[in-house]
């Protein structure tokens, strides 16, 4: 499903676009402004990205969290990723989520 997105088959509210990372509006927020960002090139958990493409990622998570922060008015953004079903992953495609609280 997010391979689809990255590769423009699928409609997302895109608020973030590089080489290496996207990042879009949750479609089922757990509060509005519910943030996913994601390495353009499928990755299913956070062991599976090399060492560049896991910078290239984490660098944008202060600034997408900040503007978040900014657009909805929020006191604070939790950031958080599942990684393996066992830790209740069932997207298998490496996202982190921003949620404003």
């Amino acid at each position: 499903m997010f391979c689809a997105i990255v590769a423009g088959r699928a409609p997302a509210s895109i608020v973030y676009r590089d080489r290496t990372t996207l990042a879009f509006m949750d479609v089922n927020p757990v509060r509005p402004g519910h943030v996913l960002v994601i390495p353009a090139a499928h990755r299913a958990q956070i062991w599976d990205l090399g060492e560049a493409e896991s910078a290239a990622v984490y660098r944008r998570l202060p600034a997408l969290a900040s503007a978040l922060k900014a657009a909805v008015a929020a006191d604070a953004v939790t950031i958080f990723s599942l990684n393996g079903r066992a830790a209740g992953q069932t997207v298998f495609h490496l996202h982190f989520h921003l949620v404003p609280v």
